[in-house]
């Protein structure tokens, strides 16, 4: 029973992670300011951290014409998460 929450709970995760981190790249749906925010969250969860990658590597170069001063901190927040749990 409880297995079966816990798997609900983590696909639910994922799969609103995934949805955040896509919407972060649409104005309309986030504001582009909060995109670097959005990947932080993300990052902020053990298995978030390898999905923000993930979004990271495939989306770098939008992040970087974006964010061309800030892609350095996107980096660190998807990269040190580990130094900051």
């Amino acid at each position: 029973m409880i297995s079966k929450f816990i798997n609900r709970f983590f696909f639910s995760f994922l799969f609103n992670s995934v949805r955040l981190l896509t919407y972060s790249l649409k104005k309309t749906k986030i504001r582009s300011q909060d995109t670097v925010a959005v990947i932080n969250s993300v990052a902020h969860n053990p298995e978030g951290r390898l999905l923000a990658w993930k979004f990271v590597q495939d989306n770098y170069e939008k992040l970087y014409h974006r964010y061309p001063y800030s892609v350095i901190n996107i980096l660190y927040f998807v990269l040190c998460q580990k130094c900051l749990l």
